[in-house]
């Protein structure tokens, strides 16, 4: 059995998706335009830093498994950062003290894997 230390970056592709809002759907095709901004998918992917612990656990001869757990910190895309953006705006010009901020993503990724070794 071997324990080592993992530590990576991950990049999460949006390849394509769609916003729903007051019951109408519109697609992220190629580009979504919004009222002032205009969005493609690659503006909601997110970029994630990831760490944490493996093992490589020897089943049989040349045989192992490989269990992982890692935690992730993900930063905002320009979609979730342009949406607190434009509430902070909303907000403040109404006049409200609400605080509206991003904040980063986190959590937990559980792998398994099976090896062969050559």
């Amino acid at each position: 059995m071997t324990i080592f230390p993992t530590a990576g970056i991950d990049y999460a592709l949006c390849l394509t998706a769609s916003l729903t809002y007051d019951g109408e759907t519109e697609k992220f095709e190629d580009t979504f335009k919004d009222e002032e901004v205009k969005y493609t998918n690659g503006d909601l992917s997110q970029l994630w830093i990831k760490f944490g612990l493996g093992m490589d656990y020897t089943l049989s001869g040349n045989l192992f498994l490989r269990p992982q757990l890692l935690y992730g910190i993900g930063f905002a895309n320009k979609f979730s950062s342009d949406q607190v953006k434009e509430m902070k705006d909303n907000l403040v010009g109404n006049g409200s003290d609400v605080k509206v901020e991003s904040v980063l993503s986190h959590g937990l990724s559980v792998k398994v894997a099976i090896g062969y070794k050559l």
